[in-house]
């Protein structure tokens, strides 16, 4: 019914050409919104843009490695003995602006190692000069990275010229050529993620059921929030046909034993007519009585009646970017909901079935110890089923940033040090004292004796329960940032500040 791209073995894949992507091994991640202590339970996930370009370049016939270090939990030193031993000729690495530094130790062993680097990611985008300035990177990728990987990989392979190639960066006589961005025309036209090429059973979150899978069903955001960077991939909405999900659908459940699937796309249901016929298609082929799935959404992009067929389809969770229960705040961030909004999709869940789940940011700019107050109070209000509050973090060319530096809440350009080593430290808090309240959030919602006794009604399995152990005591001792870095983890703060 789904027809399935045939995956050439390993036997038949050009030995001319060898290619490994890699995540990096996990470090101290100094300017994480998430608290230290939170990331340790919260599970890792697939890493998704590595496995769609896998999936690219074994359909061309490419031999290719995913090495996930963070869910392996492996060592920098055993990183650089796979990639010895794999002997790559090109390395795609993904860098987010978080994990740059062990991303650049990564690129660094490498290039020593004689391959060729390529980085990729939204922190690319933002300091494509910046990042091929070090000299283990030779090549990076602006906007959506799956056809200008392939391209670069057989120009490379045939030693025939790249320099025209979209989205592609590049090092020419000393000058860094950035030509324009890569956005993918049909999505429908991608192989599905290559998750045979990394440890399927290792990946899972605090807030689904295991196993686990991720799958996009489309690409962009019309929203224009203040704190949320904009990726050339952005600016053009895109979806994928019904048929092709429900084909990705059929092959986690039947080849990977998937009993809940997280549909990552940045707003959902941000068209009702591509969101219904997904439904349709998800209940005629029975799966909804065997798979449950959760999503990301906003609470001006869902109505009553699209809710209930959500729930009727197996929607067990909605994720929505409430982010402030204060107006002002809410006006700053350019959110463009409202408060009484938010508290009626949140009582349409609760009738319908549906868990809700909110995003706050605690610290905003131009925030108080009131404005603060109310966030967490309207949080408790709505009475969700679930939350996260995170400390306001100004990402790299959002309007948030642009506006601390305006206000000298950061001096210079902080993210461009940042990017050159010439800074490890973590981005100033607009409100001092901001990760503090973000652990009197979490205790002030989370240990209300109501909400304590529903979660433990929700108790589906043993590994849940764990989670959630370990979830009360990552609230009770709760820290944003380790105070203390292990030898190795210094090691390569250290290395990528002084490259």
């Amino acid at each position: 019914m789904f027809p399935k791209t045939r995956i050439k073995s390993q036997a038949e894949n050009d030995p001319s050409m060898k290619v490994m992507l890699i995540r990096s091994p996990s470090v101290v991640e100094v300017n994480s919104r998430l608290a230290a202590s939170l990331t340790k339970i919260m599970g890792v996930v697939p890493p998704l843009g590595l496995l769609y370009v896998a999936g690219v370049l074994e359909r061309a016939n490419i031999s290719v490695k995913v090495l996930d270090a963070l869910v392996e939990e492996i060592t920098m030193d055993e990183t650089k003995r796979q990639i010895e031993e794999y002997h790559p000729d090109l390395v795609g690495i993904a860098i987010s602006s978080a994990t740059i530094q062990q991303d650049l130790a990564v690129a660094r062993i490498c290039k020593e190692l004689g391959a060729k680097v390529l980085v990729g990611g939204a922190h690319m985008t933002s300091y494509p000069n910046e990042l091929l300035s070090y000299s283990e990177v030779d090549f990076g990728i602006m906007g959506e990275g799956e056809t200008p990987f392939l391209k670069l990989a057989e120009a490379l392979r045939d030693q025939t010229p790249y320099e025209t190639i979209d989205g592609l960066v590049f090092k020419k006589e000393g000058k860094v050529i950035i030509n324009k961005p890569w956005i993918e025309p049909d999505l429908n036209a991608l192989p599905y993620p290559a998750r045979h090429l990394v440890p399927w059973e290792k990946y899972s979150v605090i807030i689904a059921d295991y196993p686990m899978a991720t799958i996009s069903t489309g690409r962009g955001c019309p929203y224009r929030c203040g704190f949320c960077y904009k990726q050339p991939s952005d600016m053009k909405y895109r979806f994928r046909n019904a048929d092709s999900i429900m084909g990705e659908v059929w092959e986690v459940y039947n080849k990977y034993h998937v009993r809940e699937i997280c549909f990552v796309d940045d707003t959902f249901t941000v068209e009702k007519k591509h969101v219904l016929e997904f439904c349709e298609k998800f209940i005629a082929s029975g799966l909804h009585k065997k798979i449950k799935w959760q999503t990301t959404t906003r609470v001006d992009c869902v109505d009553y009646e699209l809710l209930k067929r959500m729930k009727e389809a197996g929607c067990r969770q909605l994720r929505f970017g409430i982010e402030s229960g204060d107006p002002e705040t809410l006006k700053l961030m350019n959110k463009q909901i409202s408060l009484e909004r938010a508290k009626q999709v949140v009582k349409w869940c609760r009738e319908i079935g549906i868990e809700s789940f909110a995003y706050f940011q605690i610290g905003y700019a131009h925030e108080n110890e009131e404005s603060i107050q109310r966030t967490i109070d309207f949080s408790i209000e709505l009475d969700l089923d679930l939350l996260m509050y995170n400390v306001a973090t100004p990402l790299p060319q959002t309007p948030l940033y642009l506006l601390a530096m305006q206000e000298g809440i950061i001096q210079g350009d902080y993210w461009r040090e940042y990017t050159l080593g010439k800074r490890n430290d973590r981005i100033p808090f607009f409100v001092k004292n901001a990760d503090k309240w973000v652990s009197r959030a979490y205790k002030q919602f989370f240990f209300r004796p109501q909400f304590i006794m529903r979660q433990l009604g929700k108790l589906r399995n043993p590994r849940m329960f764990k989670k959630y152990v370990e979830a009360f005591f990552a609230i009770t001792f709760f820290n944003m940032v380790p105070e203390t870095k292990d030898e190795e983890s210094e090691k390569v703060m250290t290395g990528a500040a002084t490259s």
